[in-house]
């Protein structure tokens, strides 16, 4: 079973994050399966790929004139060698990202999918978000996604609608949660935390990248308020780096504006990033998998955001409170120090909320399978 894994990889920890569970997940299925990923999207040179068990998909006409028995002692997987198709991106069809579509960039993917689906491949789009559709680009590529896929998965109720209002009902769009959600690593690295004593705040340069200038210009500030806040309640303060320099700049930018200088985590693998986030007391994050990761270990979970996936996540969590207003820093001051009490219960998720993601999430894998 040659399984090709896309648009996951190490650019980032939410895509790690997803790209760890795919791998967890197929090897419980299929043993000696391997795991396939593009170079583009990989994010680490072939060497680092290889040293992390996957294989290298090859495209080119010349490699299918190559016995797969060679290729594979090199680590290569042609396309016609592989079975199942798995693209693991968070987000990437929507409007949003329309300065990155071209009608030649569209044709390539649909030549890319038609090749795999030529060759025997299924094609499936686990949980992601998906829309708004109005842009012509982003509706062709979005059909062309479609008209290409076995299934697809909308990981929240406003992203599955997007698609049926586009497409009308369809035995292929299915609605399920996030997959993260089932991986729960167990590093070394954690047992020097010790448990419930940190209050842990994620940043994310996409709240000043992808936002209107009122929330852009708005920020830094108030993540930097909120800190303070934290500290003065006498909270300890974790600032973890989810992403890269982008963040770290921030928390950088957060860090000279404390009384008091907050732990620092960065350069944290997506394992050892979630690991740390389940032994919090409270987080605080505006990165979409720090939202997950918090939310699916049971860690009272806030969070900024700057797309329609981040509310939908916070309602099917059962706390669409917890959604923060940068502009409102008064409604944040009490909303925490209602959370921080740990008394009250509309803040914290309930464990049965918990268990039954869980349980859909086991589902769209039984799903997967089946194809």
């Amino acid at each position: 079973m040659n399984i090709l894994i896309d648009n996951a990889g190490f650019v980032n920890k939410g895509a790690e994050l997803m790209l760890r569970a795919v791998i967890k997940k197929t090897k419980e299925k299929y043993p000696n399966r391997k795991c396939v990923v593009t170079q583009h999207t990989v994010g680490v040179d072939t060497k680092q790929a290889i040293g992390e068990g996957l294989y290298i998909y090859k495209s080119q006409n010349l490699f299918n004139y190559i016995p797969e028995k060679f290729l594979s002692k090199f680590y290569y997987v042609k396309a016609s060698e592989i079975n199942l198709f798995l693209d693991a991106g968070g987000f990437q069809f929507s409007d949003q990202w329309i300065k990155s579509y071209s009608k030649e960039s569209n044709q390539r993917l649909e030549k890319y999918y038609k090749s795999l689906k030529s060759s025997g491949a299924k094609i499936v789009f686990l949980p992601q978000a998906f829309g708004p559709f109005t842009e012509p680009l982003a509706i062709d590529r979005i059909k062309i996604v479609y008209e290409n896929a076995d299934v697809i998965f909308a990981r929240e109720k406003i992203s599955y609608k997007f698609l049926i209002d586009l497409f009308g009902e369809s035995k292929k769009i299915i609605l399920k949660p996030d997959f993260t959600n089932l991986l729960k690593p167990s590093v070394p690295l954690v047992e020097f935390i010790e448990d419930k004593k940190y209050v842990c705040v994620i940043p994310n340069l996409k709240m000043i990248t992808a936002t209107s200038a009122d929330v852009s210009g708005g920020y830094v500030s108030y993540m930097t308020r909120l800190c303070q806040f934290l500290i003065d309640k006498g909270e300890d303060l974790v600032l973890l780096n989810h992403e890269g320099k982008g963040d770290e700049e921030i928390i950088d930018k957060i860090q000279s504006g404390l009384s008091k200088k907050a732990l620092k985590l960065t350069n944290l693998n997506a394992l050892e990033v979630k690991a740390v986030i389940g032994k919090m007391k409270l987080l605080v994050s505006s990165r979409f998998h720090g939202v997950v990761s918090g939310l699916s270990q049971g860690v009272c979970t806030f969070a900024t955001g700057w797309s329609h996936k981040y509310p939908e996540l916070l309602s099917d969590y059962g706390v669409p409170n917890n959604l923060l207003d940068i502009h409102d820093f008064s409604s944040t001051q009490t909303i925490l120090t209602e959370a921080l009490k740990g008394t009250d219960t509309i803040h914290h998720v309930k464990e049965e909320i918990i268990k039954e993601l869980e349980q859909k999430s086991n589902e769209m894998w039984d799903m997967v399978f089946s194809q």
